[in-house]
């Protein structure tokens, strides 16, 4: 069966699906999430269940996949209209959060121009973000390698510095630092492209809990341009 998913906001992506584990799955990995983000899926105003799914299907085609950071959202525009009974505050307050939240996840440049304002040369968030990160790794080497030029025994230094940019080289500058699809272990950020502060060199953590995600919004990409690794 032919089926459209896509989230609360972005781009629809087409999966062929048998079952209703199948299409939470499909829909999942053409829409770049994890299962366990999967809040509910819905069609209209109907949620999915394995018992119901064939019939909606059925009438409509489209299925929404919220994830738990909508559920997050929904209850938030709840609260707020209780608070402030639904008045401009509270939907300029809801908007500032969701953006600051939500932000927009989809790595092509068509599902999101804004965040590619004022760059050329690459088509999606993970590519800018790889180049970003074999950029920082590249600048901390040259600065380093020009702080022991004129030390004694450079020579032998250069030797090392050598062999170690070979080893970054071979390791392509550690690229894959701030992206979002290679393995847990060689990303400093989790899968949606957020990164928390582990404090200063010398520290255990960060006690302020700073956290940034350049993928969701333009202002966190700029921002991140500051972000230090140790965010001194």
């Amino acid at each position: 069966m032919d089926v459209t998913v896509r989230r609360v906001s972005g781009r629809p992506h087409q999966v062929k699906v048998k079952s209703f584990e199948d299409l939470k799955r499909k829909g999942s990995e053409g829409l770049k999430i994890t299962i366990a983000m999967v809040w509910k899926m819905t069609i209209g105003n109907h949620d999915l269940n394995p018992k119901n799914y064939k019939n909606h299907l059925s009438t409509d085609k489209e299925v929404v996949f919220w994830t738990n950071l909508d559920k997050i959202m929904e209850s938030l525009k709840v609260e707020l209209n209780k608070s402030l009974k639904g008045n401009d505050e509270a939907h300029c307050i809801y908007n500032f959060f969701e953006m600051q939240l939500r932000g927009n996840l989809s790595d092509d440049k068509h599902d999101d121009e804004g965040w590619f304002k004022g760059l050329t040369k690459c088509d999606t968030k993970s590519e800018y973000m790889e180049c970003k990160a074999s950029s920082r790794i590249r600048k901390y080497y040259d600065k380093i390698a020009d702080a022991l030029k004129n030390i004694n025994g450079y020579s032998d230094v250069e030797k090392v510095l050598r062999k170690f940019r070979t080893r970054l080289h071979k390791k392509k500058w550690h690229k894959a630092l701030f992206g979002v699809t290679g393995r847990d272990a060689d990303r400093k950020c989790d899968k949606e492209g957020k990164f928390i502060c582990q404090g200063l060199y010398d520290k255990k953590n960060c006690p302020f809990h700073h956290t940034i995600n350049p993928y969701r919004t333009r202002e966190g990409r700029l921002q991140f341009q500051l972000w230090e690794l140790d965010h001194r």
